[in-house]
């Protein structure tokens, strides 16, 4: 507009047609910074695009196919199509700016979760521990008195499932309320009505509390079912420990694995953290 020196309204000539300037483009979220390209942009429509001349041998012209869809039909469509030399798929991953702030903001919001799942895995090691060691003595009584392993496991674990189904209710609707809560601010922002976001959040968001919570409290509670029975005539209960009780580690190593790949960041703060925990 400033170059042009043009209003909405004012005649533009565009190769060898003239159009009328209907509106001003106030933002453009694709925008990147390129000191090299930094040419104003026009938008035509297609029908229109041939009147112009610019459909000549030599023309530097590049097309885009916009396709919207679930991520399965999107992966069947790229894999029934051949791509020409000059051709590729792009993505919110790997185009534009849109591009650069969903890759950083999926990084600090996965530094975030690592950081908050490593305090509680650490609270619950901690209150696991306390747990088992006051505990003990009440274990040992019960197997002097008759009480066998099998019953103690079911005991033990109709605890930890009324704890689990009791937090996992406290949790999810504390996510809830937090989301709707965080919506209010940005409605100005937010496109109305916003998408549903479904149920793999809440799913996700147990099944991640289950692989940090099997583990951080599982050892423990694994040693305390190794108390002998003799334990209350004074024996010293802590060399007694479940050595298969460790295995559960494996849950939280694998599917840090899967879930981190070869995101050298959240692997160089895990190893870190790891070090100074240490």
């Amino acid at each position: 507009f400033n170059l042009l020196k043009v209003n909405v309204g004012d005649k533009v000539a565009i190769g060898d047609a003239e159009f009328t300037v209907s509106g001003k483009i106030a933002i453009d979220p694709e925008l990147s910074f390129n000191p090299f390209n930094q040419m104003p942009n026009a938008i035509i429509h297609y029908d229109d695009l041939a009147k112009t001349g610019a459909l000549v041998p030599g023309g530097r012209l590049s097309y885009r196919a916009y396709f919207s869809g679930s991520d399965r039909a999107l992966k069947k469509l790229q894999d029934s199509v051949t791509l020409d030399a000059n051709q590729r798929w792009l993505n919110e991953d790997s185009q534009g700016r849109s591009a650069e702030f969903i890759n950083k903001a999926q990084q600090y919001l996965s530094l975030t979760l690592l950081l908050v799942l490593l305090m509680a895995a650490a609270t619950l090691v901690l209150t696991s521990q306390h747990y088992r060691n006051s505990q003990r003595d009440t274990v040992a009584m019960l197997k002097s008195l008759g009480a066998s392993q099998a019953w103690l496991r079911r005991w033990l674990a109709g605890q930890l499932a009324m704890l689990f189904a009791l937090a996992s209710a406290i949790g999810i609707m504390a996510g809830f309320i937090l989301e709707q809560l965080l919506r209010l601010p940005l409605t100005d922002l937010l496109p109305d009505p916003l998408p549903s976001i479904g149920f793999t959040p809440w799913l996700v968001s147990i099944g991640i509390a289950l692989l940090v919570g099997l583990p951080s409290m599982g050892i423990s509670l694994l040693h305390l079912l190794a108390t002998p029975a003799t334990s209350v005539m004074g024996q010293d209960p802590s060399a007694q420990k479940s050595r298969w009780a460790y295995a559960l580690l494996l849950l939280p190593l694998i599917s840090l694995i899967v879930w981190f790949g070869t995101n050298k960041m959240m692997w160089i703060t895990l190893i870190g953290l790891g070090v100074i925990l240490a």
